[in-house]
């Protein structure tokens, strides 16, 4: 009877102050469903990872709040060579977290814009930062803001603004699943970890190349695996993981192969690193962070042309 009257009293409680208990999120993938079942939740912060020039191009999810891409990514100098987009380091993470409420036991669902892979990676790289320093309590809206629109869920003009700062502390670095550029370097060379270039075939065959790559074509051994391959275009959601499986094979690709993904900046990439790392479980599968940027900052790495 007691424990009855107490459970009761409880359900009260969160009825008239809120919920606040824990929340774990159910996988690296989670539907729309699953955020207005939890929207109460005060332990659940929903993270819209977008770019300035969409800053007012769509609606926000009501209640989420704004991680703005351009802060995503940072400049820093690295061994003396300063590089352009790289992750934050661990200080720059934490104030980040602070500002936006976030505290260490926060469930938090990134939700991209996924107009495509581009936006789409907006979110998997944000993702892949929150795993980098050991916030393991995240997940991405599948689909993103824009399958949410598409559904018909309401939406708001404005992100929320986040009224407290957080005390948010990094407890832990995976290095486990970011590559140095002496590990690219031995895989180049062929010593049994896969490399995979994350690119479309024009950029990875060397016909293209972005201002800050400072040479065209793609690392020695590495197999291409375009990043426009994982998204299905129509509905904006993660092609399945059968799918995915397939396309890999299709490309010469050994999901089960310790990896380890690029592309031009350590962008495109994080989206290969998402399905294979956590939709397909290879937990042998590392980002390079700076890509081909990094890669040829030295002029003495090679480079292949031409599939050559």
């Amino acid at each position: 009877m007691i424990k009855n009257i107490v459970t009761i009293l409880i359900t009260l409680l969160f009825a008239f102050t809120g919920t606040s208990f824990a929340i774990q999120v159910p996988g690296p993938l989670v539907e729309a469903d699953w955020i207005i079942k939890n929207q109460d939740n005060k332990n659940l912060v929903v993270l819209d990872v977008r770019n300035k020039p969409n800053l007012e191009k769509y609606g926000y999810i009501p209640d989420s709040r704004l991680w703005a891409f351009e802060n995503v990514r940072v400049n820093r100098t690295i061994n003396g060579i300063e590089l352009e987009g790289m992750v934050p380091t661990q200080e720059q993470f934490k104030t980040t977290m602070q500002q936006l409420g976030i505290t260490n036991d926060t469930a938090v669902v990134i939700a991209p814009l996924v107009e495509n892979t581009s936006t789409l990676a907006m979110g998997t790289r944000a993702y892949w930062t929150f795993k980098y320093y050991g916030h393991s309590n995240v997940s991405i809206l599948n689909g993103g803001v824009t399958k949410w629109i598409n559904d018909g869920n309401k939406t708001v003009e404005r992100p929320e603004e986040v009224k407290e700062q957080s005390t948010y502390i990094v407890k832990s670095v995976n290095n486990g699943i970011s590559a140095t550029t002496e590990e690219v370097a031995k895989s180049s060379q062929g010593n049994g970890v896969q490399l995979i270039d994350g690119r479309t075939p024009d950029f990875y065959v060397g016909e293209k190349k972005k201002d800050y790559v400072l040479a065209l074509g793609h690392i020695p051994n590495a197999k291409d695996f375009p990043h426009t391959l994982i998204l299905d275009e129509k509905t904006k959601i993660f092609q399945p993981a059968s799918t995915i499986k397939q396309l890999f094979a299709d490309n010469g690709i050994d999901i089960a192969k310790p990896s380890i993904v690029y592309c031009d900046s350590g962008h495109l990439s994080t989206g290969l690193w998402f399905v294979l790392h956590e939709m397909l479980g290879n937990q042998e599968v590392k980002l390079y962070d700076g890509s081909m940027h990094e890669w040829t900052k030295d002029s003495q790495r090679p480079v292949v042309k031409d599939g050559k």
